[in-house]
């Protein structure tokens, strides 16, 4: 687990605008309000991204990192190409984050006699910090931030959870639209979005902030990891596709495509970079280690069977339990490949 480079970026502008804005100069509850902010922000996007890991442990596939942004994990979880399993999986992250957020209500609404919906605007929240206990306002805050990241990964777009669901739901409903096509339209989607948050962004620069960062700021932010997230997720899709072509050529126009394309040889493939290289045993280490770990649970596997033909089901512990629910569902993900 990492923070990516946004995050960071995100966190030294928070300070440094809570310092900015301090009123009085001497007065460090601004700066105190950022950091509690900050530490909730990180909890929570762990929170959102262990909830993803668990739900994709559930079905059978394997977590190696997990990097966090400022709205959410920046490196998609690899899942059997299953719409039901993605959706499953995709969908426990915004779900954390909502649960957080109706566990925290009726203590605003009730213990702490806040009107709620003024807590609901996700660019300028009222009565944010308006509290002078700490508890009052990490619980206010605990709420806000936790709805504004329910918000901002249902967006249907990527990198956001529901730019990933909306992916899996187009194939669930027109598998014949393909995989390629969908990924293509969700990223085209993106981009119309992140040039709507700038839009949006110009328009309301005179207009207050975001809780502790600027409106303008944070739409700012958004839409730059929409659209390069979205143009990066389009151009690997295109590099699957690429490799995914038999001996190089398309031979979906006849063979005389092969002729054409004699005509134009296309120049030998450029020897990999270092960070391509690097990716490239990375890759091979994670899925050494993913063979490694699944040998290690057939071992067990084996031994649990045993035990339950021997004594049932009721000398199985929680772990044994776990371990047959991931196994099984590894298996039924190969099956119906």
């Amino acid at each position: 687990m990492r923070l990516h480079a946004l995050f960071l970026l995100f966190a030294v502008m928070t300070l440094y605008i809570t310092w900015v804005e301090r009123s009085p100069p001497s007065d460090d509850s601004t700066i105190w309000l950022g950091v509690l902010s900050l530490l909730i922000l990180l909890a929570s996007v762990t929170l959102h991204e262990l909830a993803h890991c668990h739900a994709a442990y559930r079905v059978g596939a394997e977590v190696d990192e997990i990097v966090l942004g400022p709205f959410g994990g920046l490196l998609p979880i690899q899942v059997q190409r299953q719409p039901q399993h993605e959706l499953y999986v995709i969908l426990a992250g915004p779900l954390i984050n909502l649960v957080i957020c109706l566990v925290c209500a009726p203590v605003i609404v009730l213990a702490m006699e806040i009107n709620l919906f003024g807590l609901l605007h996700p660019l300028q929240p009222i009565g944010l910090s308006t509290d002078d206990r700490v508890l009052n306002q990490a619980i206010k805050l605990t709420f806000w931030i936790n709805w504004l990241l329910f918000i901002i990964n249902v967006l249907p777009a990527f990198p956001m959870d529901g730019g990933r669901a909306l992916r899996a739901a187009i194939v669930s409903v027109a598998p014949d639209f393909g995989h390629r096509n969908a990924v293509q339209l969700v990223a085209g989607i993106a981009k119309l979005a992140a040039l709507g948050m700038l839009v949006a962004a110009w328009l309301v620069r005179d207009s207050g902030s975001a809780g502790m960062v600027p409106t303008w700021f944070a739409l700012i932010l958004l839409a730059m990891v929409l659209f390069f997230s979205a143009r990066q997720e389009a151009a690997r899709i295109e590099d699957l596709h690429q490799d995914d072509v038999p001996f190089g050529y398309d031979f979906s126009q006849g063979y005389t495509s092969l002729e054409r394309s004699k005509e134009s040889v296309p120049p030998p493939p450029k020897r990999p970079g270092v960070i391509a290289r690097w990716l490239s045993r990375c890759r091979e280490d994670r899925l050494l280690r993913q063979q490694h770990r699944e040998e290690d649970d057939d071992r067990r596997m084996d031994e649990i069977l045993s035990r339950l033909n021997a004594t049932g089901m009721r000398s199985l512990s929680s772990a044994d339990r776990d371990l047959l629910d991931r196994v099984s569902a590894r298996y039924r993900s190969r099956m119906d490949q």
